[in-house]
């Protein structure tokens, strides 16, 4: 059941490599 509790982090850190590495230009921006 633990898995279900670190499915939302993972997520976000995935959501944050993929903006890091694939969205360069927005992390400028900002």
């Amino acid at each position: 059941m633990r898995l279900i509790l670190w499915l939302p982090v993972l997520v976000v850190v995935l959501l944050l490599v993929l903006e890091g590495n694939l969205c360069p230009p927005l992390l400028a921006n900002w």
